[in-house]
C-alpha cells in the first residue's frame, strides 16, 4: 500500500495482540524500560485508524545506550529520528503505513502523560473519538492520502487542554 491509497480501517482487536507481541522485544532492546503502553488510535476500541500500532515506551533517560539501535534492529525496528521532539522514534515495516511506531519518551514526562491522557480520553468519550476519526478521514482526503501527526495537533491540544481544565476544577 502506498501513502496515496492509505485509508482508515475499522477497529481491529488484532491491534491489541500485535502490541502485546512487541512488548518483550522492546523491553529487551530498550533497557531499562520503566513502562510500555499501547497508544494512538489503534489502542481505542471502536476507533477507525491507520493500521499502525503506536507504542509509547517510557524510559528514565532519553540517552539511549550505544547498542540500543542495534538491539532495536535485531527485533525489526529502524530508527526514524526525533521528529524535533523529546523522543526517539523507531518504526517497523517497509513502507507507509508502518506496522508499528515506537515513541521512546521520558517516563512521566509531558509526552508520556499526553499520550496516555489523550488515549484515555478517547476511550471514555465516544463522541470525541468519532470527531477524531472524522478529522483523520478528512485529512486523508484533503492531503492526498496522507497526514502527519502535526496535522492533528490542534484537535489533540484542545482535548488535552479541556482535560486539564476539567481535572483542575475537580470534574472528571
Amino acid at each position: 500500500m502506498s501513502a496515496s491509497d492509505l485509508h482508515l480501517t475499522s477497529y481491529d482487536p488484532v491491534w491489541a495482540r500485535r502490541f502485546a507481541r512487541e512488548v518483550p522485544g522492546l523491553t529487551a532492546a530498550l533497557r531499562p524500560v520503566v513502562a510500555i503502553e499501547h497508544v494512538g488510535s489503534t489502542s481505542v476500541p471502536g476507533l477507525a485508524a491507520k493500521p499502525t500500532v503506536d507504542v509509547a515506551v517510557g524510559v528514565a533517560s532519553l540517552d539511549l545506550d550505544a547498542d540500543a539501535h542495534e538491539r532495536m534492529a535485531a527485533v525489526g525496528f529502524h530508527y526514524g529520528g526525533t521528529h524535533d521532539l523529546p523522543q526517539h522514534v523507531f518504526r517497523k515495516g517497509t513502507s507507509v503505513p508502518w506496522e508499528v511506531l515506537v515513541h521512546v519518551v521520558e517516563h512521566d514526562g509531558r509526552m508520556w502523560r499526553d499520550f496516555l491522557r489523550f488515549r484515555d480520553h478517547l476511550r471514555s468519550h465516544p463522541d470525541d473519538a468519532h470527531r477524531y476519526a472524522e478529522l483523520k478521514a478528512s485529512l486523508l482526503v484533503g492531503r492526498g492520502g496522507w497526514y502527519r501527526g502535526l496535522d492533528k495537533q490542534a484537535f489533540i491540544s484542545a482535548i488535552l487542554s479541556a482535560e486539564a481544565r476539567s481535572v483542575d476544577s475537580g470534574h472528571r
